[in-house]
């Protein structure tokens, strides 16, 4: 028998409308992708309802949860560039919090 050298990854399928769509894997339950994706795991009974879940402690593999992308959470995040192509307009500064030099 094969044995998977790691945990596998999370299995984002894309996006189709106002929501975010996630392949399952084993073991996964629709509590834990509530928490894991809208940090609120009492949001598993929408989930349920969405994707017409009977037991939402056992969902097949590769079934397509849609999560709608309202019960995602908004997380800011910092991005710094380490190569620009080309030229570049606007008010953006450097990563000090001066005007680039030209």
């Amino acid at each position: 028998a094969l044995v998977p050298l790691s945990e596998p990854a999370a299995q984002p399928v894309g996006a189709d409308g106002d929501d975010f769509l996630y392949r399952t894997l084993q073991g996964d339950t629709l509590l834990g992708l509530a928490d894991r994706f809208t940090t609120t795991a009492a949001n598993w009974t929408i989930l349920q309802e969405i994707n017409a879940v009977t037991d939402p402690t056992r969902l097949p593999i590769a079934k397509t949860i849609r999560i709608p992308f309202s019960l995602i959470p908004i997380v800011s995040a910092s991005v710094q560039a380490r190569h620009v192509s080309g030229g570049s307009e606007g008010g953006w500064r450097d990563a000090t919090g001066g005007r680039p030099s030209r």
